[in-house]
């Protein structure tokens, strides 16, 4: 299984962004909405380069990031993720 899951950074702000490609993530779009409404959080659509996407911006973006992954996509406490940053410049100490 593969989840895709994108934070970004716009007008000075982070958010969470469902990106409307994959005909999963079209599909569960009312259900991403509802997940993201039910704590109160604001859903605007958008789109750049061409894709459509549905952004969240709030407090906190990683238990709606869980929620997300455990609710709709299917993951579970012990799934296992590779990560990939784009366009990000690590300047901190490496922790490894």
């Amino acid at each position: 299984m593969v989840y895709n899951v994108q934070f970004s950074i716009e007008a000075g702000g982070a958010g969470l962004d469902r990106c409307l490609i994959a005909p999963a993530n079209i599909e569960d779009a009312h259900r991403f909405t509802g997940l993201a409404h039910a704590p109160g959080h604001d859903v605007s659509e958008r789109s750049e380069n061409g894709v459509r996407y549905l952004r969240v911006a709030c407090r906190d973006l990683a238990m709606l990031c869980r929620h997300l992954l455990t609710d709709i996509c299917g993951a579970t406490y012990d799934s296992e993720f590779d990560m990939r940053a784009e366009g990000v410049r690590w300047t901190g100490d490496d922790p490894h």
